[in-house]
């Protein structure tokens, strides 16, 4: 049986909920305000320390999200490092490649 915790929101700072995925090392959101997504750990505390002028950007694309996706936030993976200086890599991910299943 899943557990789910209690937590203001990341993106928005409202209550909200999550489930952890992948070990632990993942966030599954559900925020009344924003919806559903999914928040790495690492990602959480750029997110709160260095890069919170983008809390608002990404509770919309949250939003925006569309079907049998999920936006996914997290630290990035070594080709998208490859391309890109960003401390975050932020996109739309299909539902189908992500782990979805909490603890």
């Amino acid at each position: 049986m899943a557990t789910y915790f209690n937590q203001d929101c990341p993106l928005c700072d409202n209550p909200a909920e999550y489930g952890e995925v992948d070990d632990g090392n993942v966030k599954y959101f559900e925020c009344p305000h924003c919806g559903m997504f999914q928040i790495s750990i690492g990602a959480e505390k750029n997110l709160a320390k260095e890069l919170s002028h983008r809390k608002a950007a990404y509770s919309m694309h949250v939003k925006q999200t569309p079907h049998d996706n999920l936006f996914s936030i997290r630290l990035p993976v070594h080709e998208f490092r490859q391309r890109s200086d960003d401390r975050l890599q932020a996109e739309y991910a299909p539902k189908s490649e992500l782990s979805l299943t909490c603890r």
